[in-house]
């Protein structure tokens, strides 16, 4: 299977399918600080507008890892597999979907790095570490907005590293979400606890930057439905 398209009653969302993800290549040359937001919410397999229930999911492969971040776009490759480059954040161990009433969320989050099949991990876990979603069912107030801000310092040296923050939102106002509304989220980002920093670099040269924006799931029952998503240079 792959995306689709559903109207909620004043937009048009796409419905990622089970374990699908989405890469955007992104026209940026240089920079120093990107920051990348979406406003989503999570449906069944069934149903384009039922909330999820809960799902626990093993890790057996990097298959089974959430992904959010850069990618490199001349191929698909799941992060964690050779032949793929990712920055962002993600899971390695212990995914899970959670049902809490009206809102659900997916956690726990590291800042991390793959370069083919070597991790590169700040093993803290992130703030938030949860990704907050509220109920796709209502016609307002059905998205979430989760935004991630990359800033790259030492760029080509061997002491290249790379600073993820996140925000998220459980519930946001409104039944139309647009690009625009989703910039002006990203740019009144507001840190909400400590950023986590790793290295991008062998220890010799530094790493390739990715250049795709990208998102994946790895859950079986729920799908990832998305109103808009968004990647802006800001420095």
């Amino acid at each position: 299977m792959c995306a689709q398209i559903y109207e909620k009653p004043s937009e048009k969302v796409v419905i990622l399918s089970s374990r699908e993800a989405i890469q955007r290549p992104l026209d940026f040359s240089t920079w120093s600080e990107i920051r990348l937001g979406m406003f989503f919410s999570m449906t069944t397999v069934g149903s384009d507008n039922t909330a999820v229930a809960a799902e626990t999911l093993a890790i057996v492969s990097p298959n089974d890892y959430i992904t959010y971040g850069l990618k490199n776009s001349n191929n698909t490759n799941v992060p964690g597999v050779s032949g793929s480059r990712f920055i962002g954040i993600g899971t390695t161990s212990g995914n899970s979907l959670l049902a809490l009433g009206d809102i659900g969320g997916f956690n726990t989050f590291h800042a991390q790095g793959f370069e083919g099949t070597t991790l590169i991990e700040n093993a803290s876990t992130m703030h938030p570490g949860i990704m907050f979603f509220p109920s796709p069912t209502p016609s307002t107030a059905y998205s979430g907005v989760f935004i991630l801000k990359l800033v790259l310092a030492n760029r080509g040296l061997s002491s290249q590293t790379v600073t993820a923050t996140a925000a998220q939102q459980s519930g946001v106002a409104g039944g139309t979400y647009s690009t625009d509304e989703l910039l002006i989220e990203m740019n009144n980002f507001i840190v909400p606890g400590a950023t986590r920093t790793f290295n991008w670099n062998d220890g010799v040269s530094a790493y390739d930057i990715p250049d795709a924006f990208y998102i994946r799931l790895p859950f079986y029952t729920a799908r990832m439905r998305i109103s808009a998503m968004y990647a802006k240079r800001y420095a």
